[in-house]
């Protein structure tokens, strides 16, 4: 299978087509407009603490990447590979993040308002405290990921994946639950859609 390949703002990327194995792509190369700081060292993606807005990183290989406090807000990040990523604290509001695999990435404390996880898979990731008000996570998998505290205002989860998910004390206030999967959910001291606390 070939895999197409494209620059934008001086990023080359590798565009993850259906069936590939994301361990044969190489991570996407640092944009040429960050600072020197900003920049890893080889073989090492850490962008921890980076301003990265207006990067496009859809469909790019960034397992196990260090963003950590990084600026991703409106970014696109569609169909991207995230799986293991470091994103705690990061700002993703309004990113896309469809079709994305964020399978046990660390999205503590991430500010994920207003952001298009449509599709995406959040298996057992570390959601801790997670912003995720008016996020659309329709068909996302959810599955065995850590929700605790998160904020999951006016969120549409229509027909997502939240089996085997800790969702305690988190926030469902004004969420949609339509064709939501949700057995084995850890609901305790959660604020339902209607406002009621679960026991």
């Amino acid at each position: 299978m070939k895999l197409s390949k494209r620059t934008t703002l001086a990023l080359t990327v590798v565009i993850v087509s259906a069936c590939t194995d994301p361990s044969t792509l190489q991570p996407a190369t640092p944009p040429a407009s960050l600072t020197a700081e900003c920049v890893p060292a080889q073989d090492k993606l850490d962008y921890s603490g980076c301003d990265l807005r207006g990067i496009d990183w859809s469909g790019t290989y960034l397992a196990n990447v260090k963003l950590g406090a990084a600026n991703l807000s409106g970014n696109n990040l569609a169909g991207s590979f995230l799986a293991g990523a470091d994103l705690s604290g990061a700002n993703l509001a309004g990113a896309n993040l469809s079709g994305a695999d964020l399978t046990s990435a660390n999205l503590f404390a991430a500010d994920m308002t207003g952001a298009n996880l449509t599709g995406a898979t959040l298996t057992n990731a570390l959601m801790y405290v997670t912003f995720l008000k008016s996020a659309n996570l329709t068909a996302a998998d959810l599955s065995g990921a850590d929700l605790t505290s998160a904020q999951l205002q006016g969120a549409d989860l229509t027909a997502a994946n939240l089996q085997g998910a800790n969702l305690s004390d988190a926030d469902l206030s004004g969420a949609i639950l339509n064709g939501t999967q949700m057995v084995f959910v850890n609901l305790k001291g959660a604020t339902m859609p209607d406002g009621t606390v679960h026991e």
